[in-house]
């Protein structure tokens, strides 16, 4: 992909919440260049000053501006086709990882995330380790005991709850 030898491409990136990159993968510095986020080679000469200003702005108010323009003119290129966002997360973790019961937001992306792509906003990653329940996980691990798998459905913000979420429920 990096290489720009495509002609169309399926992606689940170029979305970082609350702060769009549109200098990696719009502006024409980046265009037909390798190795480079700008996979779709996009090159407006009147969108990359716009771009530069975005980049310096500490204004929200003018970022937001400005992003709405840049977000007009992706648009109107049309190298970029918004198709969906899943409506869900799942997580595989250590039980001695932790989450509060509120869990996250109803566009949490992660529950655990360590990592700051999300700029902290809606992606969940309020969690801890328990100390306590990890040497007791790892004793029994070294035993060669196991423990019963645990499924949380947490339907919160599910507009048409289903019926595994009770079954899930009834096996707490």
């Amino acid at each position: 992909m990096l290489e720009k030898k495509h002609q169309i491409a399926w992606l689940t990136w170029s979305s970082s919440g609350f702060s769009p990159r549109y200098w990696e993968h719009f502006h024409s510095a980046n265009a037909n260049v390798t190795q480079n986020n700008n996979v779709t080679n996009t090159s407006i000469p009147e969108m990359d000053p716009l771009i530069l200003k975005f980049r310096a702005s500490t204004n929200l108010e003018e970022r937001i501006g400005l992003a709405h323009k840049l977000e007009q003119m992706v648009h109107d290129h049309g190298a970029v086709i918004p198709t969906y966002q899943v409506p869900y997360t799942r997580e595989a973790m250590w039980r001695w990882i932790e989450l509060p019961d509120w869990l996250g937001t109803e566009t949490s992306g992660s529950l655990a995330n360590t990592q700051a792509t999300s700029q902290g906003y809606s992606s969940g990653g309020l969690f801890w380790i328990n100390e306590d329940k990890k040497k007791e996980i790892l004793a029994l691990k070294n035993k060669g005991e196991a423990m019963e798998p645990l499924t949380i459905i947490d339907e919160t913000y599910r507009i048409f709850p289903s019926e595994d979420a009770d079954e899930a429920k009834e096996g707490e």
